[in-house]
């Protein structure tokens, strides 16, 4: 189905700087949105200066899928590759192509004629369209809520609000003639991250009980701001988390 070259490709690019990622906890959005730009324009900076010295990527040949779908794609997004940024063994790279496959649960670099899986061992955050991912290891894990792997960060505060979709392919049979066909399905679940524990989404009645210190406020606030879990989930568990984050010291 898929096949992997199992030798080490090390790609050579140009050498950015060496961040030791750290997660700064941050008072609002906006504070992490200027601290982020701030370590950016650093590296950008600091590339230009470099010049010619190098960097190095570690990965393995992807070879993706060698069938059609017939409805879906396995990859985030469009499925096409898009220009994004990495923390890859703690530096950070702006301005690469990736592709997140979200059946493999693996990040592609697309260099030259080369697609290379990355390690994801190495991975500490990605981004693709302004959408931001996390990964998570299992040393990471108090308890067993969700599986090591990437998830996508919605919001970051006091609280974090994750959202992991997951893709599998499905085999179906349409005419005799056309033998085995090929789908793919999507499933997509929230995870609230708080006090070193991580709360499966399950309903609307559960992020009550998630925020059960603030649960009459929080009732409050989404009868007032007309938020539903059933017409938009996202939008609503982020302003929720955003909203018990401003009101909680």
């Amino acid at each position: 189905m898929r096949k992997y070259f199992i030798n080490v490709i090390s790609l050579f690019f140009p050498c950015i700087i060496c961040l030791h990622y750290q997660s700064v906890a941050q008072s609002s959005q906006a504070d992490t949105f200027f601290y982020k730009k701030a370590i950016e324009n650093t590296v950008l900076l600091y590339h230009k200066q470099m010049g010619n010295q190098r960097g190095v990527f570690n990965g393995v040949s992807y070879y993706g899928y060698t069938f059609p779908f017939e409805e879906g794609h396995p990859y985030f997004s469009s499925g096409n590759p898009e220009q994004g940024s990495i923390v890859y063994d703690s530096i950070f790279y702006p301005d690469v192509l990736l592709s997140y496959d979200e059946v493999a649960g693996v990040v592609v670099l697309h260099q030259s004629n080369l697609l290379i899986q990355l390690l994801s061992n190495r991975i500490s955050r990605f981004e693709i369209l302004a959408h931001n991912f996390i990964h998570i290891t299992e040393d990471e894990l108090v308890q067993p809520a969700i599986k090591p792997g990437f998830y996508e960060l919605l919001y970051e505060g006091k609280v974090r609000l994750l959202k992991k979709e997951t893709k599998k392919i499905k085999d179906f049979f349409r005419t005799k003639g056309e033998g085995v066909l090929k789908n793919i399905e999507t499933e997509t679940k929230y995870y609230i991250q708080m006090n070193n524990h991580i709360y499966t989404v399950k309903n609307k009645q559960s992020i009550s009980q998630i925020y059960n210190d603030k649960r009459d406020k929080i009732d409050l606030f989404i009868q007032i701001q007309q938020l539903s879990y059933k017409e938009d989930r996202e939008r609503m568990l982020i302003e929720v988390t955003a909203f018990y984050d401003q009101i909680t010291k």
